[in-house]
């Protein structure tokens, strides 16, 4: 973060500016404000943490460190956890729950909706420092016989984050991998195209127990 705005951010803060605070952290990038949260007083931290939007604040969240994302959990009430948690990945609540105390990781998985519990509960029991452990299991299943036009709306309607539907996979009825494509070719695609003709079947693929390393 620059130090302009990092300046202007400590004399909002010390102003008790809040409202400014919130509108530059907002717009700001998530890694940079993870920063500087980072390096205020645990107070002060929670207290800013709890001003931004929710799809903001996941993103930040996501980017601290395990220490600090234990004291804002335990500062937060249920409803506002439960905000947080359920605009994380999957892979994300792993990671979290992972380094939380027993007592504080069952209070953030009984915060997770039904489905995503299954999937992070799933996970759970992989090996550490196997595939499974770091993988997600959001992303979008497509089929080769589908129209172009048919796997667009797929991708609209599946409400994933943008980073993860710009590849996505090409699954048989028994969902084994056949084949995956980008979003960028269906976009450049003719409507009735069929996703067989334009996706990709030379991929690297692995198993779930395969050590992370080697993946």
């Amino acid at each position: 973060m620059e130090k302009e705005i990092l300046n202007q951010l400590e004399k909002d803060l010390s102003d008790k500016d809040f409202k400014d605070i919130k509108s530059v952290l907002d717009t700001h990038n998530e890694v940079d404000t993870a920063e500087f949260l980072s390096g205020l007083e645990i107070k002060n931290t929670v207290l800013i943490f709890r001003l931004l939007n929710k799809d903001v604040a996941a993103d930040v969240f996501a980017y601290l460190e395990p220490e600090l994302q234990q004291h804002i959990v335990n500062a937060m009430t249920d409803d506002e956890l439960s905000a947080v948690i359920k605009e994380l990945f999957a892979d994300q609540v792993v990671d979290l729950v992972g380094e939380l105390p027993a007592g504080v990781a069952q209070r953030v998985l009984k915060t997770v909706p039904a489905e995503k519990r299954a999937m992070v509960n799933r996970f759970l029991k992989y090996p550490e420092n196997s595939a499974g452990s770091i993988m997600t299991g959001e992303l979008v299943h497509l089929k080769k016989s589908m129209s172009v036009k048919e796997a667009l709306a797929v991708v609209r309607s599946s409400d994933i984050d943008d980073e993860i539907i710009y590849t996505n996979y090409v699954t048989d009825a028994r969902r084994h991998l056949e084949g995956v494509v980008h979003v960028k070719d269906l976009l450049m695609a003719q409507d009735d195209e069929l996703v067989r003709d334009i996706m990709i079947t030379d991929f690297v693929c692995t198993t779930t127990m395969t050590d992370q390393e080697e993946v």
